[in-house]
């Protein structure tokens, strides 16, 4: 179980430098005004990161950890099979939220990308003022 623990609460939580960023933009809009590019960058990289981290990767490790948990469960040694069986739940729980999450963010990428393709080329501050909503990544 502990093999794991550097992902899951450390390398996974690369993905919330990028929306740190993403949230300043939100929260000042004159930064959004003056700085069009970098906010429309930093929600690309917070996308990027997500997907290639909180979702394939996760749920790489997550699936190697389930499959060791469930050896540890049919072995005749098991110290602690309610903490394992909690240990599979959560892994569980918190890898759909990842994908859930990831869905959210495809459809805001999605979103984001036909409003600048229907924009103005010099302007991509205005395509971005109607996805300024997401907050879904939190976990």
């Amino acid at each position: 179980g502990h093999y794991y623990a550097p992902f899951f609460v450390g390398i996974s939580e690369v993905t919330g430098a990028f929306l740190f960023v993403v949230d300043l933009f939100k929260m000042f809009p004159s930064l959004r005004e003056a700085f069009p590019v970098a906010n429309l960058a930093s929600r690309a990289l917070f996308a990027l990161s997500h997907i290639i981290v909180r979702v394939c990767y996760w749920s790489w490790v997550a699936w190697h950890m389930l499959v060791d948990n469930v050896h540890v469960l049919a072995s005749d040694d098991v110290p602690w099979p309610l903490v394992t069986l909690c240990n599979i739940a959560g892994n569980v729980i918190l890898t759909a939220l990842q994908l859930y999450w990831g869905v959210l963010i495809v459809r805001m990428s999605l979103r984001t990308l036909r409003a600048l393709q229907g924009d103005a080329p010099s302007s991509p501050s205005s395509a971005l003022q109607g996805g300024q909503r997401y907050d879904a990544q939190r976990g």
